[in-house]
């Protein structure tokens, strides 16, 4: 280059053009600095094809927040779109294929029970987790947990969500609610409330015959009700500072109930033959709450404590009116009751983790809880005239503690625990000498997974785990429903909690993966039925069996192709459940089938469709049939509002039948579905609040027992 002076012009993506006079006459250097090109942004919009359900070293995620599975009208039937989730018959139990038992929710890290779920807004959901194979950190009852995660909202102000859906099933059903959220610097508080007129539809079919007593009861119930409801919730966060936070929440639900039920019965005793109607009205109330107060404290830069109290209360009244028609010759009074249940649990939690360094991590803690259960039951009989009453208590004390330890040896991660709880029951009527329930225990649950790294792409992870499932406390009561002259629904106050060994190997490539899991049960649960020849009644209650044991292969694969995502899963379950009480059929392997598909069509406009078929099964104890269910959606956002249409259970095929032989009583019953329903949802939304860190953490471990 000669001497002489230049104009120099140099320009960089991000940069102002810097044009700058340089003189040369010998070799030199030269400092130039550039301007960052800055400019404000009122709003900046990201779009893009985000699928609904996504697969991460085993475990499933479905998004909700701005997706079609946000417009669905309950949390429950939102849950119940998870691969390998369903409801029972019911619709009282959440039960997981995989696991072949309830899985254990939680929300924002709070375990959380049935009712709690149904008192969540489903707008305040921003994803669901389906964890297959939780640590030890987790209760001893962790087969499969759903961890739920609430939205988290960004600016300082105010957030305020408004919603309404039509719901169009057998009957009309319409679900109103509003969700508030303000912030301002260090404290943040939020709330919702809800109001869902619902009109529920319920039916069932059941048969049961003695053969050797030429001995038959075969019945009908249809219950068409009211059942508005209202559901609440509020909590406050406290930022202390950057690390440390105090929160209290409470939520809670109403339900008022007046249904009829009527059930046509055909009765045979020897050459005996009656059909008879049996209508019962029923006056029925629910309360529940639920208030929990934390308290997280970082003692050093690797360590963490966190405090917390839970107090939970249920309550139920029904009062029922019992009246027979035998062979048209019109109604009788038959017997009025009265039954009134209570349930309150006290808890308190301690965790302690710890970072030992960049690859290991320890974690531990202790967890009391103290729950009481009150059960009173008054029955009068018109013919002949008899009265009883009865009160039955039940208190359960816990005390467990759990450690672990997880990280990296060279390239292998491992997670290792150990939990040990001690667990004091005692039940017994009122004014009776002794009690009737009375049991000390105390279990070891160890939990640990191995994964080996095969390439930057594929891995293999070997676990063992130990869990137990406990009755929920409203099963241990006498309470009992009348069902028809000879046939009762009780409850169960013997019940023993059931203890599950796991092992499992799941091969990972990329986003997909083969998980096969052999399981072995002991006391495991079911419905069962007993004859009384004095009273000639059947009453169908839970009951433990001798043993379960299975083998069970989850396949998972996920697809996408330029504007389609799909995530789609196979599962294949051999199991065989045994008793020395039933007639038990050869056990067959079943297949059950998952598909979700999402189309992004254009600018906010997404069209979902879902699909999945679970063929016949035989367990050696249970013929069930086989069941499958086809959902499809539309949504569509314009600037505040979200509009959306959902058709589930397209061709209505969700009616569930099971065959069983338990104490010589043959059964077959069915329930029939009211799942296929067509909703229109509106959302509004307006205002935003910054930098949410709303926290709450469930200290009950035994939230998924008060239903």
């Amino acid at each position: 280059m000669e001497s002489g002076t230049y104009l120099l012009k140099l320009s960089s993506s991000g940069f102002l053009v810097n044009f700058s006079t340089v003189t040369v006459n010998s070799t030199m250097k030269v400092n130039i600095v550039l301007t960052v090109r800055v400019k404000a942004l009122q709003e900046v919009e990201v779009t893009g094809s985000k699928p609904v359900i996504t697969t991460k070293d085993g475990n499933m995620k479905m998004e909700v927040d701005n997706t079609i599975m946000a417009t669905i009208p309950n949390p429950l039937d939102l849950i119940a779109k998870l691969p390998g989730i369903q409801l029972s018959g019911d619709r009282q139990s959440v039960v997981s294929i995989e696991a072949r038992s309830e899985p254990l929710i939680y929300l924002d890290n709070q375990r959380i029970t049935l009712n709690e779920l149904n008192a969540l807004s489903v707008r305040d959901i921003k994803s669901i987790d389906l964890i297959s194979n939780p640590s030890a950190k987790y209760e001893a009852s962790g087969r499969v947990v759903i961890a739920i995660t609430r939205k988290q909202n960004k600016f300082d102000g105010y957030k305020i969500d408004l919603s309404e859906a039509a719901s169009f099933k057998r009957r009309y059903n319409n679900y109103a609610g509003i969700n508030a959220s303000v912030k301002k610097n260090k404290i943040e508080v939020k709330g919702n409330f809800n109001y869902n007129r619902m009109n529920p539809w319920e039916s069932n079919r059941s048969l049961f015959s003695i053969e050797d007593q030429k001995y038959k009861t075969e019945y009908t119930v249809l219950s068409i009700s009211k059942a508005p409801q209202l559901l609440y919730g509020g909590g406050l966060f406290y930022q202390i500072n950057k690390d440390d936070y105090f929160s209290v929440n409470a939520n809670g639900f109403y339900r008022q109930d007046k249904f009829p039920i009527r059930n046509n019965s055909y009765l045979q005793e020897d050459v005996v033959i009656d059909k008879v109607l049996t209508t019962t009205t029923n006056d029925r109330s629910r309360r529940f709450i639920s208030t929990i107060g934390n308290y997280s404290k970082k003692l050093k830069k690797s360590s963490q404590l966190f405090l917390g109290a839970q107090y939970s209360r249920f309550s139920e009244d029904l009062t029922t009116d019992v009246s027979n028609n035998y062979n048209n010759t019109g109604d009788v009074p038959t017997q009025d009751r009265f039954q009134k249940a209570k349930i309150e649990v006290l808890a308190g939690k301690a965790d302690y983790d710890r970072k030992l360094n960049n690859d290991l991590k320890w974690e531990s803690g202790v967890n009391v809880y103290q729950a009481w259960s009150d059960v009173f039951m008054d029955i009068e009989e018109y013919n002949p005239p008899v009265a009883s009453q009865t009160n039955y208590k039940y208190t359960e004390k816990n005390y467990a503690g759990y450690t672990n330890i997880s990280g990296k040896i060279k390239t292998y991660n491992f997670s290792a625990g150990l939990r040990l709880e001690h667990t004091n029951v005692d039940g017994g009527f009122k004014n009776n000498s002794g009690p009737v329930v009375k049991r000390d225990q105390t279990f070891l649950f160890p939990k640990a997974s191995f994964v080996i790294p095969i390439d930057s792409t594929k891995s293999l992870t070997l676990a063992y785990t130990r869990t137990i499932t406990r009755p929920n406390f409203t099963n241990l009561s006498q309470i009992t429903i009348y069902l028809n002259p000879r046939t009762a629904f009780s409850r169960n106050i013997n019940l023993l909690p059931t203890i599950n060994d796991e092992v499992s190997a799941r091969y990972q490539y990329k986003g997909n993966f083969l998980r096969v899991v052999y399981y072995r049960q002991t006391n495991p649960v079911y419905f069962g039925t007993e004859y009384d020849q004095q009273t000639n009644i059947v009453t169908i209650k839970d009951r433990n069996y001798a043993r379960e044991e299975g083998v069970t292969a989850i396949l998972t694969i996920p697809a996408k192709y330029r504007f389609w995502n799909s995530i789609n899963t196979v599962i294949g379950n051999f199991s065989k459940v045994k008793d020395s009480n039933a007639i038990l059929n050869s056990p067959k392997p079943n297949l059950y089938l998952y598909t979700n598909n999402q189309f992004r069509l254009g600018k906010n406009f997404t069209f979902v469709l879902n699909g999945w078929y679970l063929t016949k099964r035989f367990t050696g104890l249970y013929e069930r049939n086989e069941l499958s269910a086809v959902d499809a959606g539309l949504i569509k956002t314009i600037k505040k509002f979200t509009f959306s249409a959902m058709w589930n259970d397209m061709f209505r095929t969700l009616s569930s039948n099971q065959k069983f032989i338990i104490n010589n009583i043959r059964s077959d019953q069915t329930y029939y579905e009211d799942v296929r329903e067509f909703v229109i949802t509106v959302k509004f939304s307006f205002g935003d609040i910054k930098k949410s860190a709303y926290k709450n953490v469930n200290v009950d471990e035994t939230m998924d027992r008060v239903k």
